[in-house]
């Protein structure tokens, strides 16, 4: 049937003539609505997420959602178009590889129309940074097809970034070393016809070498790459090279230039010469090669490698005809090495290495497979002998595949030549890897081709086969050996026939030995994982013919032994092994080994019977067992063991010990102990005994015991059974530790028992370096533990559980009773474990530290599945309670002043699992008080408070980002504010010391003198100070930056007459570096300047330079110690010594000896509350002559100063006054400070006695020893009226040494010793001297030339003011006593009083000198008179 359609109506005729209307036009609205608004609303949803993607709240929700495809953001900020950062990105890549980036950030980010790449979008950013990047790749399981080139290298999205940044980059790819400080442009598909990938390597850093470049790579047609990169670096000090490297020609087939070359200093230029055709994507890729080596030393590419001097050339070319997909390559090599020698001296044990090797139908070979399968190699290297012998010979020949055999060829092969801990041998034979013939058609791969290997070596053993050192410890005389194997390989099959070790009589022989394991896809129903079985025959056998032997391991060697095995991983089998008496480095053994776990029952044993020198150790046991769920053989609770040792004789084995590397061995061991069951149900039973063990390894202290006592019976079969134990420890020492004693008793039964746990310990002090020899000696540190806890122990078919508490830990410190620096309240402990889970939970407790108390409210630690996942669910949360800090620090530091009160508190809260590892929170800060401060050595000082406003530390940790911060503010200390982030490498274990560290801190310091508490006491400081530093590297090695600045810095001390003002600081840190760019300071109200400059290291070997610089700067103010100096001196810390020169010059002094030194206590004091670390100077020497611990070695002192005394230098006191003049020239050879100059004394007298003498010559002479100048020294009495009128001169010579001085009496003209006495003395000659005067002269004399101090007389005239005083007695049948006292008033007048102690009057005399010969005297009193006086002398 048709379907009937209604048609249009027709358009109606017009009248002849009459005009057409026009055809009426459709509306196409309707039809253009549903285009336009799929725009609007394409275009409207491309608005919104352009507007999304510009808003950081948006990007919020966007990252949020990625981490379900394994992209997890840490702390981003901003958006993600335009400027974004973040803490850490990680993304997960197949089979478990990772990608993390720390700290990446880009600005400008944009998305720009691109009609070059398919979707039409391209990237484009100002910048990307990248501070550190870890790739983690797993590569996929090999593929069996062929790599194909790309057809082109279009990307769907052109990215161009303006500068990409990356501070490291590590990768498993790279191995150790990673790459750092990458600087390029990157632009992809760069819209330049034809277009290109295109790279800007400005810098890019891979250890010591750096390496620029560029590239360009067409992305279609031929795919050309056009890249030329240069690489140059400084290996080391002494080292340094270049590199060169040019790629050009198609993707797939690419020709390739390189020249290398490395310098050392004084050497001769290493180099390295390649050119290549290199097919990248083909199964051998290299098909044309020429190389050319010029001394090349492998050490110099890698720490690693052996060091060479390799010469000689590489050449790879097609052979014969080439055919159309098909070459044959023949490789070339003819090397020479000139410092061959063995491997574990570093050096390659190859001298020449010459061949060929053929390479059939390379360039068409699908795998390296068939590359390996046509592989012929015909190879002859010469091998180094020892004591530089012909060479040895060694020849590979042969292939393998297709039925060929390899052969390898030995002549006078020394095994000890190429590493010296090898045997003493010299071997010649050959050994055969030959294919077992295939079954027709099968033409198996090199790997799966079934092979027997036949051996047969026969040589000597000898010394003359042995390096000179090694040869020593060897017997003379020459031992014939012989080698043979007779061996079969097949895929999951090896089998020994034979492997037979001949010395004449003495043999080893491994025979019907096997070994399998299930083939990978084998039909077969899979076994065991694998099998072995055998039988070893041992006769006379001696190790050191064939084992690397140490060569102090000397003695008898000869071992008997028979042993058959057969065993597999099912713990199924037997093994019986008889070790009939035998001698091992001289030590006598003896014993038998059987373990049997038969097939046919789930029951092993195991029987133990050994004697080594009379020391005897048995074992049996039974172990009955079933397999488990884990597929491991599981134990049944019905076990049974027991065990004897008695070991009482260790130091017989001293020489086994040195076969473990362990340099001593004594002491005794006995144990007996038995039991039964399977934990929980377990019984045992038994006890130990160590007295007197020592053990010393090769390097280091080692371990000594002096006694251990164990007893024990625990029987756990039954909830009352009983439970006892007890262990005695006593001084167990280690390198740093030592344990006094230690106890531990259990009591009880196994539902109720009770532990006390008791130890003592020392901590040894560290090794105090040469700069700190003057500090006192630390003495050990002890330490006390107290323990105690009581519970029970419980268990079902399916679950186990202890549930008790910890009733008291107490922890003292120092000598007994020590101080108490930690104490635990009652803890509740439980710990569970079923067949799902395990857990340990700790009860709500609290811990004293030091007078801060610890909340614990929980602490909870769960295993789901504990084998899998080791880590579990830990949690804890812990409160700081409020405490007094400053009662704290008093505490600890009673001399220090600490006072105020300054309350903290805070709180902590861990989370710890694998999937979300170490999420921490934790807070300690302020809540009220402040600290004041007080130096208590000052009588009357009063406390100064800090002002403490703010103080905050709070540590953070989320996804492996560990964050600290520090914020402190207070009046007095300033402000400190600071940042540190950790990146955890492994976020499960936690922050490591390799981990990246990262951060920041601002110190403020508004006024230094609170500061001066830690600075020893005495000294003040005042000033500001501003330090700012950065922080890079690693949290074990961690790399600063910044600046520190001080202004107005001061600092003195009043006793030393030390003071320092308008001090200025500018310094700068550069990682290990410091810059002290500029100091200056003046001196306080005396003025002058010093200044600074200089820098140094500070690792582990410190190293510095400092140039110092003062002018007229008054380096001592007190009254009575004055200097003021100019001086430029130079100082330089290097690795071994401190060197320092320059010249210093006194520009005025004054010293002052008046005064006695500061006063010491007599032995009869004791002083109390003596600081901790001031000891008596007795008590130190003591402590190091009994054996304080070495101090690390002394850096040698080189000095060589000038210095000058200048023309201003005054001493004073004792009796002298004078100056002093000269130069000194100190060095110190061998460390010894000595001295080369001359001192004089210029101006000076010395009163001694009641006398003034005049220095006139005064010289110190100083050849070398500081202590032992040469003397010349001449001081003359100041000539008195009688003295100058007999034309008398007076005085004391000293000459010698200071160590061997020479005094004696001087006069002009010459006298006798009694007259020259006299006149030094009493100013007169000794006519009419009594018996008085005669005794005053001896004790004058004895007291003048011992050297004592001044006199009673000498204070009374000092007091009084005169220059004369003496009592005589006068002549005649009456002897009357007569006193004269006079003033010497200027140079020219003299005033004198002599009175007759008998007489009521005296009189007064008035003396002038007129001229040299010429005095006018006159007298009044008694007798009055008028003399003029001429006066000469004659001999």
């Amino acid at each position: 049937m048709s379907e009937s359609r209604e048609l249009p109506d027709p358009v109606p005729a017009q009248p002849d003539g009459a005009p057409v209307a026009p055809p009426r036009r459709r509306a196409i609205w309707p039809w253009l609505w549903v285009p336009l608004a799929a725009v609007a609303v394409v275009l409207a949803l491309l608005v919104a997420v352009w507007g999304l993607a510009h808003n950081a709240w948006a990007t919020q929700r966007v990252l949020s959602l990625l981490s379900g495809v394994g992209v997890r953001v840490t702390a981003p900020q901003g958006a993600l178009l335009g400027t974004f950062q973040a803490e850490r990105v990680e993304v997960d890549l197949p089979r478990g590889g990772f990608l993390h980036l720390e700290a990446p950030a880009w600005q400008g980010l944009r998305l720009v129309p691109d009609l070059e790449v398919s979707s039409l979008i391209g990237v484009r950013a100002q910048g990307l940074q990248v501070r550190r990047a870890h790739l983690n790749w797993v590569s996929g399981p090999p593929s069996t097809t062929p790599t194909q080139a790309p057809r082109n290298l279009s990307l769907p999205v052109s990215v161009h970034l303006g500068r990409v940044q990356v501070g490291e980059f590590a990768s498993n790819l790279l191995g150790e070393v990673p790459l750092k400080g990458l600087d390029a442009a990157l632009a992809l598909h760069d819209g330049v016809l034809p277009t290109r990938h295109r790279i800007r390597l400005k810098q890019l850093a891979w250890g010591d070498w750096q390496l620029q470049g560029k590239a360009d790579v067409n992305v279609r047609g031929r795919m050309a790459v056009d890249a030329a990169f240069q690489a140059s670096g400084a290996v080391s000090s002494d080292l340094s090279g270049r590199a060169d490297v040019q790629l050009k020609g198609a993707l797939a087939d690419l020709g390739v230039t390189a020249q290398a070359h490395l310098q050392r200093a004084d050497q001769a230029e290493q180099a390295m010469d390649v050119n290549a055709q290199v097919q990248p994507f083909a199964s051998w890729p290299v098909s044309r090669l020429k190389a050319k080596l010029e001394r090349l030393n492998l050490a110099d590419l890698h720490a690693s490698l052996p060091r060479t001097a390799l010469q000689g050339t590489l050449d790879i070319e097609p052979q014969g005809p080439v055919k159309k997909g098909r070459t044959d390559l023949l490789g070339r090599v003819n090397l020479h090495n000139s410092l061959g020698g063995a491997w574990d001296a570093q050096r390659l044990p190859v001298t020449d290495w010459q061949g060929t090797l053929q390479m059939a139908k390379a360039t068409e070979a699908r795998s390296v497979d068939d590359v390996l399968d046509a592989l012929q190699v015909d190879w002859q290297l010469a091998l180094p002998r020892v004591r530089g012998k012909e060479p040895a010979k060694v020849k590979l020949s042969g292939g393998w595949g297709q039925g060929r055999s390899l052969k390898l060829e030995l002549v006078q092969l020394e095994p000890q030549a190429l590493h010296t801990l090898a045997p003493a041998l010299q071997l010649q034979g050959n050994v055969t890897l030959a294919p077992v013939r295939s079954p027709e058609g099968a033409t198996p791969s090199w790997r799966d081709t079934a092979a027997t290997l036949v051996a047969g070596l026969k040589g000597e053993y000898g010394p003359s086969h042995a390096t000179p050192e090694r040869a020593k410890a060897m017997q003379p005389g020459v031992r014939p050996v012989e080698a043979t194997a007779e061996a079969r390989y097949a895929p999951g099959l090896v089998s020994v026939t034979r492997l037979a070790l001949n010395s004449g009589e003495a043999s080893a022989v491994l025979s019907e030995a096997q070994w399998r394991w299930p083939q990978v896809g084998s039909s077969t129903p899979s076994g065991p994982a694998w099998q072995t079985k055998g039988t070893l025959n041992v006769r006379s056998f001696d190790p050191r013919l064939w084992l690397p032997w140490p060569s102090e391991a000397t003695g008898r060697h000869q071992l008997s032994a028979q042993a058959q095995f057969e065993l597999d991983a099912d713990w199924r089998g037997t093994m019986n092994a008889q070790l009939a008496p035998s001698w091992l480095v001289g030590v006598p053994l003896k014993g038998t080994v059987q373990w049997q776990s038969p097939r046919n029952r789930q029951v092993m044993s195991l029987n133990v019977d050994l004697d080594a020198a009379g020391n005897l150790a048995k074992a049996q046991m039974q172990l009955p067992w079933q397999v488990g769920t884990s597929g491991l053989p599981q134990v049944s609770a019905s076990a049974q063991w027991q065990a004897q040792v008695n070991a009482t004789a260790l130091q017989t084995l001293q020489p086994l010990a040195t076969l473990v590397g362990a340099q001593q061995i004594t002491g005794a061991v006995t144990l007996n102990t038995q039991g039964q069951g399977l934990w929980p149900r377990v019984s045992s039973e038994g006890q130990a005994r160590v007295s007197g063990l020592r053990w010393v390894p090769k390097e280091g202290e080692g371990v000594s015991v002096a006694s251990v006592q164990a007893d024990w019976g625990l029987d756990m079969r039954t909830p009352t059974s009983p439970m006892k134990a007890q262990i005695q420890i006593s001084q167990v020492r280690t390198a740093s530790v030592e344990l006094m004693d230690a106890t531990l008793r259990l009591h009880g039964s196994v539902q109720s028992h009770q532990a006390e746990a008791h130890a003592n310990l020392t901590r040894k002090p560290p090794v105090q370096p040469a700069a700190d020899e003057d500090a006192p000696a630390l003495k050990p540190e002890r330490l006390r533990l107290d323990l105690a806890l009581q519970g029970g122990l419980g268990w079902t078919d399916t679950a186990q559980s202890w549930q008790g508490r910890i009733q008291d830990m107490v922890v003292h410190l120092g000598e007994a009773p020590g101080r108490e620096v930690a104490r635990m309240q009652a803890m509740p402990v439980q710990w569970r474990q079923d067949e799902r889970a395990e857990s340990v939970t700790l009860g709500s407790t609290r811990l004293n530290l030091m007078g801060a108390v610890l909340h614990l409210r929980q602490g909870v630690w769960t295993w789901a599945d504990r084998q899998n996942d080791p880590v579990g669910v830990a949690e804890m949360d812990m409160t700081l309670e409020a405490f007094n800090l400053p009662q704290l620090l008093a505490r600890w530091q009673p001399q220090a002043g600490w006072g105020g009160d300054l309350i903290l508190h805070g709180d902590m809260k861990v989370r710890h699992s694998r999937q979300d590892p170490w999420v921490v929170d934790a807070t300690v800060q302020r809540k009220s008080g402040d600290v004041s401060l007080s130096e208590p050595t000052i009588e009357g000082n009063s406390a100064q408070r800090l002002g403490i406003r703010e103080a905050k530390v709070n540590l953070q940790a989320r996804e492996g980002v560990w964050t600290l911060t520090e914020l402190f503010e207070g009046r007095s200390l300033g402000k400190l504010v600071g940042r540190q982030v950790v990146q955890a490498q492994n976020p499960t274990a936690g922050p490591q010391g390799s981990d990246p560290l990262r951060g920041d801190l601002d110190l403020t310091i508004g006024n230094l003198r609170p500061w001066g508490t830690w600075i020893p006491a005495g000294w003040r400081v005042s000033g500001q100070m501003q330090a700012k530093a950065e922080l890079a590297g690693t949290l074990g090695a961690p790399r600063y930056s910044g600046q520190v600045v001080g202004e107005n810095l001061g600092g003195g001390q009043a006793l030393l007459g030390v003071n320092l003002s308008d001090g200025k600081l500018l310094m700068s840190l550069r990682g290990d570096l410091i810059v002290l760019q500029h100091f200056e300071a003046r001196g306080g109200p005396a003025g002058g300047l010093i200044t600074a400059q200089g820098q140094g290291t500070f690792g582990e070997i410190p190293q510095a330079r400092l140039s110092l610089t003062a002018d007229r700067f008054p380096l001592l103010q007190r009254v009575d110690r004055r200097l003021m100096v100019s001086a430029n001196i130079n100082a330089a810390l290097g690795t071994e010594t401190i060197e320092v020169d320059g010249h210093a010059r006194v520009d005025e002094g004054l010293i002052d000896i008046s005064q006695s030194s500061a006063p010491t206590v007599g032995d009869d004091v004791t002083v109390v509350n003596r600081p901790a670390n001031a000891r008596p100077v007795g008590e130190m020497n003591d402590a190091v002559s009994q054996g304080s611990p070495k101090r690390a070695p002394q850096r040698k002192l080189m000095a060589d100063l000038d210095v000058d005394l200048g023309q201003n230098l005054r001493i004073k006191g004792m009796g002298l006054d004078a100056f002093l003049k000269g130069t000194l020239k100190v060095t110190t050879p061998s460390n010894r400070p000595l001295l080369n100059g001359t001192i004089r004394v210029e101006n000076g007298t010395y009163a001694a006695y009641g006398q003034k003498l005049v220095v006139e010559r005064g010289t110190l002479a100083f050849t070398g020893p500081i202590e032992n100048p040469r003397l010349d020294i001449l001081a003359m009495r100041a000539q008195s009226a009688v003295a100058s009128n007999s034309d008398v001169k007076v005085g004391v010579a000293i000459t010698g040494t200071a160590q061997d001085p020479r005094i004696r009496l001087y006069s002009e003209p010459a006298m006798s010793e009694t007259e020259k006495l006299s006149w030094l003395v009493l100013g007169r000659a000794p006519t009419g001297l009594g018996g008085a005067d005669i005794g005053l002269l001896q004790t004058a004399a004895v007291a003048l030339l011992s050297g004592e101090g001044s006199s009673p007389s000498d204070n009374l005239m000092s007091t009084l003011g005169l220059d004369e005083f003496s009592v005589r007695q006068t002549d005649g049948a009456v002897r009357a006593t007569v006193v004269n006292v006079g003033k010497q008033v200027s140079r020219y007048w003299y005033v004198g009083y002599e009175r007759n102690l008998n007489a009521t009057g005296g009189n007064w005399q008035f003396i002038y000198t007129l001229a040299r010969r010429f005095t006018l005297r006159l007298q009044a009193g008694v007798d009055n008179a008028a003399d003029l006086i001429w006066s000469w002398r004659w001999d």
